[in-house]
């Protein structure tokens, strides 16, 4: 397609940010790594102007990748499978590099269960990564529970913006 450079994704219902460059709505500055180039914003709207959950093509990592998760669930929605697909199709043509997947949870319900449940939906992303052939040394997973939120508000939208899972890139593997 024309117009897309380097490093282009196209999503639809992930947020996706990168080097301080918005492209869809996200709450709280982003942790930008070393390595992520910057990315033309691209965007397609179906004929109802919602947002089409499409990936063209992921060449170059991104600083963070969101992906949501619905309450109280640890499972892989699948809305997250196509930017995922093409976070591993990445790792794959670039063995110099890995990823770091950090599980959130919002505030609602107790502490440790928010931990456990980050934890799960860290472990369910990395273990989809796995599964489309990205080597486990190459995954770093780390859980944070409700201690990092993205949005610090009581709203459904906050809440809804905190159950996550944040992938981010680095050079070298976890090893």
């Amino acid at each position: 397609m024309p117009g897309l450079g380097t490093g282009a994704l196209l999503v639809g219902l992930v947020d996706l940010v990168v080097m301080n460059l918005y492209l869809l709505p996200q709450v709280g500055p982003p942790e930008v790594a070393a390595v992520a180039p910057v990315v033309a914003p691209v965007a397609l709207r179906s004929k109802s102007a919602r947002p089409v959950p499409v990936v063209v093509a992921l060449t170059a990592p991104p600083a963070t990748l969101r992906v949501h998760f619905r309450l109280g669930q640890a499972r892989v929605r699948s809305d997250a499978r196509l930017p995922l697909d093409a976070v591993a199709k990445l790792l794959a043509e670039r063995p110099e590099l890995s990823v770091v997947v950090r599980g959130h949870a919002d505030q609602r319900g107790e502490a440790r269960f928010n931990l456990y449940l980050s934890q799960k939906r860290a472990r369910a992303v990395a273990a989809y990564l796995s599964q489309a052939g990205v080597a486990r040394h190459r995954i770093v997973i780390e859980s944070f529970g409700e201690r990092v939120p993205v949005d610090p508000g009581h709203s459904r939208a906050a809440h809804r913006h905190n159950r996550r899972v944040e992938l981010t890139f680095r050079l070298g593997s976890s090893s």
